[in-house]
């Protein structure tokens, strides 16, 4: 009897320890199937069905990762530790993207996550020269000696700017990650061999971060160019943007542009309309003179409902000229308190001008008296031209003036609000190519916050066959040979 017990003893303790044994086994197997998987297989079993490619990049930046020299080092390194867990958080559209890059780019991209409160010689080692204000929180693209800053908030998400205007939070409209982390890596790699200068200094001129963001993407390097009684533009100026002004030029700024059109040089203008209707830009006519080029001083009201964006008719449809239709795919673009642009009369006969964009035939003028009240004119019905190129002709090195009457081809508010993917970005994006001659490199478009639901017609044979053999066959079989095995060694225990 005592020996029975004592057998049965031994029995039961053996059983605890092979049951014990089988889940250590049974879980080293599960991680080293896992780090085998990873290892030869890569992302090659993961698939974003995402209706937005959240998850991806697209194929703009696989191009670009591509066209790198397969001995690059890039390194992206988050100022924190990896976020354990990213949902609602502005992680969420930013941690698996990155995870993307370094998948796809065959050892280009290393994706880091370090804290630099636990180890704080990461920011020297980033920024040896500390100009660069690295701190927590921050992403950090680098390679070789150049590096990038983006900020997870402000630079990787457009917001709602009415809601932030009137009360004061933000509400992230779209995703444009991978958008900021492209052009920072094509900045930190690429020779960029142009320059664009902003005129700056000019009452109200409008901020200008995205365009140059967009510029940097297209290996533009861009700089203010603060207006003084000592003005000149720069020798190594290739573009120069004169936006969101809501003011005359000073004598001086107006000698500098003069001389740097007669010297062939390349501008875009875009004014302001909302915040002040009666400057005249009568200062910035007279520097235009040289391709022939006006501002007026009234605002384009819209009559047309196929054209009207807003009942107000403040903001408006307008349409690309033919001469200009080639540039983008979509000749319909958006544009709202619009000053028209025309010929500044007296032409020379070498000066041309050309049309870009249209109004309906049924736009009206309105302005403001002198008492400030708006006067809408009535049966004064025309097309106008919202925005003009001028150049000189027969000349060896030709300026180029592009003159918008409306500033939502430039500024940060309606990148901000529209992206920069919509066709009023597309349209200036061509014109700087067309005005500097660099190739650039396609547009990487935003991504609007969306859900997570399953994009059904993204679902491919492959994925499908994958899902299954992993679901029917590989864990079923694995589940079924580890209970014949547990069962023949407890049976016979």
């Amino acid at each position: 009897m005592k020996n029975n017990i004592v057998k049965e003893e031994k029995r039961i303790v053996s059983m605890r320890l092979f049951s014990l044994a089988s889940i250590i086994i049974a879980l080293i197997i599960i991680i080293a199937g896992n780090i085998l998987f990873d290892g030869i297989l890569g992302d090659k079993l993961s698939f974003d069905l995402t209706s937005t490619n959240q998850n991806s990049i697209t194929q703009a930046s696989v191009d670009m990762i591509d066209s790198l020299p397969q001995d690059i080092s890039i390194r992206i390194v988050g100022l924190f530790a990896r976020p354990e867990t990213i949902k609602g958080t502005y992680y969420e559209y930013i941690v698996p993207l990155l995870d993307d890059y370094q998948a796809r780019s065959g050892g280009r991209i290393r994706v880091e996550y370090i804290d630099p409160t636990t180890y704080p010689s990461i920011i020297s080692e980033l920024d040896p020269s500390g100009d660069n204000g690295l701190s927590e929180y921050l992403y950090v693209v680098k390679c070789g000696d150049k590096i990038r800053v983006i900020d997870p908030v402000d630079d990787c998400y457009t917001y709602d700017q009415d809601m932030y205007n009137y009360y004061g939070y933000n509400v992230a409209t779209s995703n444009i990650a991978e958008s900021a982390f492209s052009s920072a890596i094509l900045e930190v790699t690429g020779d960029i061999s142009k320059k664009a200068y902003f005129m700056s200094g000019l009452a109200n001129s409008d901020s200008h971060e995205q365009l140059s963001l967009i510029l940097e993407a297209m290996g533009i390097a861009s700089e203010d160019l603060f207006v003084s009684d000592e003005i000149s533009v720069p020798d190594d100026c290739d573009i120069l943007f004169i936006v969101g002004i809501n003011s005359d030029l000073t004598e001086r700024a107006q000698l500098a542009l003069t001389e740097y059109i007669q010297n062939g040089g390349k501008v875009i203008v875009a004014v302001n309309y909302a915040d002040n209707p009666g400057v005249s830009f009568d200062n910035l006519n007279l520097a235009l003179y040289n391709v022939d080029l006006k501002i007026e001083d009234f605002m384009i009201m819209e009559n047309d409902p196929n054209y009207s964006v807003s009942s107000s008719g403040f903001q408006s449809y307008v349409v690309l000229s033919s001469e200009f239709s080639s540039l983008v795919n979509n000749n319909t673009m958006i544009s709202s308190y619009m000053r028209p642009v025309t010929e500044a009369g007296n032409p020379m006969a070498n000066i041309l001008t050309s049309d870009i964009l249209l109004t309906s035939s049924m736009a009206g003028r309105s302005y403001y008296d002198s008492e400030n009240d708006m006067i809408m004119t009535q049966g004064e019905y025309m097309q106008f031209a919202v925005a003009r190129y001028g150049t000189i002709q027969g000349v060896s090195n030709p300026p180029e003036v592009y003159v918008f009457g409306s500033t939502d081809f430039t500024s940060d508010n309606f990148i901000l609000r529209y992206g920069n993917d919509i066709s009023n970005i597309s349209l200036i994006r061509s014109i700087i190519r067309q005005a500097t001659g660099v190739s650039g490199n396609e547009v990487v478009a935003s991504k609007p916050i969306s859900d997570y639901s399953i994009d059904y017609t993204k679902i491919s044979s492959t994925s499908v066959n994958i899902l299954t053999i992993c679901l029917m066959v590989v864990i079923p079989l694995t589940l079924v040979v580890l209970g014949v095995v547990i069962y023949n060694k407890r049976k016979n225990l």
